[in-house]
């Protein structure tokens, strides 16, 4: 386990070398933690369809924010977040999508997460949102009692077809951005 820095930072993707340290940071996080949750021939295709550099690029430019978790000099881990308005008859309702919050390995366990958490709330504040809202897979346990943790809660079940044979079967998880616990 690698100790806190109090040098922890974020660094927010703009160019196609953010890009690349990402995508080689998310192959390493996705093939230490969910081999045991999905199959490999799932990893590889969910890696190539959300998080290749033409993916990440894609998203950047529908409004995803992305950052890099930096620890001292090492990256540790990413975030992607979109701010998003939800229209009903009362007019809408903004909140904050967050995509992907992911670290690697050895550096799980020593409050990193917090920061991270953190980070998220005050981009849903800046963005004028009310919650934050996330999907997560339904057999990844660590991650959903994480979430609990910091005050989400699920709201349903969703399955989500992706392509090439696949389904995400995930929570759909919220928290007022208020109430979040960090």
């Amino acid at each position: 386990m690698t100790a806190v820095n109090d040098d922890f930072s974020f660094v927010e993707i703009r160019d196609e070398i953010g890009i690349n340290t990402l995508c080689t940071l998310a192959e390493t996080i996705w093939y230490e933690f969910f081999p045991s949750i999905i199959s490999m021939s799932q990893i590889e295709y969910m890696l190539k369809k959300f998080l290749s550099a033409e993916a990440i690029a894609q998203d950047l430019k529908s409004g995803f924010r992305y950052f890099l978790c930096k620890d001292g000099r090492e990256y540790v881990g990413f975030i992607a977040v979109q701010p998003k308005t939800e229209m009903s008859s009362g007019g809408g309702r903004r909140r904050l999508f967050l995509s992907k919050l992911y670290l690697i390995q050895e550096n799980r366990g020593i409050h990193l997460c917090s920061k991270m958490i953190r980070k998220v709330q005050q981009e849903a504040r800046d963005a004028g949102c009310e919650d934050i809202f996330l999907t997560v897979n339904k057999y990844n346990s660590h991650a959903i009692d994480v979430y609990y943790h910091y005050g989400f809660r699920k709201d349903k079940s969703v399955e989500t077809d992706i392509g090439g044979g696949f389904i995400m079967d995930d929570y759909v998880m919220s928290c007022p951005v208020e109430e979040l616990k960090v």
